[in-house]
């Protein structure tokens, strides 16, 4: 009997991670373009398109995937507006159920830092069309390609500022 081998993806985040570069990788990696297009289009999420092109970050060169937001959500969602926008797509029952686990560990993570229960999160950044989508398309672009489970290495966080909704 031959047993089927699990298919891993490993990110090596020695440059740091986004969505954008994430998937830009799934497409590096053989998902194409149009079936991660058409499998978005399960979600009821509009105002976007993902457009794909070639970059190169010192001497890698790499597929870079941007959400070009048309018109977007007025305000960022809260997790359970986001939870029903998930579970009343026609995605995969894998993809809603892995989709609602990351945004449930960062509804926990932003519950935490606001002292809120993780239900009554409101997002900022991550409750906006472009991270709704970078999360979901990572999730079913992994399940597109078959893969089985995912690890990354640290994550590179470097230096700097940025200006956020919280400062």
């Amino acid at each position: 009997m031959i047993a089927a081998m699990a298919r891993h993806l490993h990110f090596d985040c020695f440059s740091g991670v986004s969505g954008d570069m994430v998937l830009g990788a799934l497409v590096d990696a053989g998902l194409p373009l149009a079936d991660l297009v058409r499998g978005l289009k399960r979600v009821h999420a509009k105002g976007y398109r993902l457009r794909a092109h070639r970059v190169r970050r010192g001497a890698v060169p790499a597929t870079k995937v941007d959400v070009l937001i048309a018109n977007g959500f007025r305000a960022p969602l809260t997790f359970a507006a986001i939870k029903r926008l998930i579970v009343t797509s026609g995605l995969p029952d894998p993809v809603k159920q892995r989709s609602i686990d990351v945004f449930t560990l960062l509804a926990h993570a932003e519950g935490i830092a606001h002292g809120v229960k993780t239900e009554r999160v409101r997002f900022h950044e991550v409750g906006v069309v472009d991270s709704i989508v970078d999360v979901i398309g990572g999730v079913l672009g992994c399940h597109l390609l078959g893969i089985d489970y995912v690890t990354a290495s640290s994550i590179n966080l470097g230096t700097g500022t940025i200006e956020t909704s919280h400062g």
